[in-house]
């Protein structure tokens, strides 16, 4: 697709690292299941914090943290041969991502709420993210419509070196972040009528 051999491991790497923030501040959702089951989630619900905080931040993995901070650290020191408008459009573009995945987690908590299905669900969206461990420019037309407006794997994990290397027209900044705006409130509202839906342990 026009990419050498140093743009391709900037893609990687950056893949790499919204992966893991995913995994690092959301790695609860992968626990949702055996709450909903058990019924503890009926305590989470009592409890006086955000149920939502806790369902998704309850867990860590604390093992990703020093690859985590070895690729933000690559990352940093090879991002600084890019003009500085191109840094600051990396970092919305990696903060558009960041809420996408949130909101993308957040779905995953209201479905496992609502039929208590949630590895099957998380992990479809883990097996869909590995195709962007590569540019999704490579794949077809209709794989790469799918990745942007129907799941926007392509948003979170190729946007942002896309737009480090200057390759994102104005339309697809707006794009993304109407998408994450869109998605990021319909994910809130699905949680709130989601939480009516809960059939306690005790029903």
């Amino acid at each position: 697709a026009g990419y050498n051999f140093d743009d391709l491991i900037l893609f990687f790497l950056v893949f790499n690292l919204m992966d893991m923030l995913g995994q690092i501040f959301f790695r609860g959702i992968y626990f949702f299941r055996r709450h909903i089951v058990s019924g503890d989630f009926d305590y989470t619900l009592l409890k006086p914090v955000n149920s939502l905080y806790w369902v998704l931040t309850f867990q860590t993995d604390i093992l990703d943290l020093p690859l985590f901070i070895v690729v933000l650290l690559w990352i940093l020191k090879n991002i600084l041969i890019f003009p500085l408008i191109n840094i600051l459009f990396f970092i919305l573009m990696i903060f558009c991502g960041f809420v996408l995945i949130l909101t993308i987690h957040i779905l995953v908590a209201c479905l496992g709420i609502i039929t208590t299905e949630v590895d099957h669900a998380i992990w479809i969206f883990r097996d869909l993210s590995s195709t962007a461990r590569v540019p999704t420019d490579i794949y077809a037309p209709f794989l790469r419509y799918f990745l942007i407006f129907i799941i926007p794997i392509a948003v979170i994990f190729t946007f942002p070196t896309k737009s480090l290397m200057n390759l994102l027209s104005w339309q697809w900044f707006i794009y993304s972040f109407g998408i994450t705006t869109v998605f990021f409130l319909l994910s809130l509202r699905l949680w709130q009528w989601s939480l009516k839906k809960y059939a306690s342990a005790s029903s």
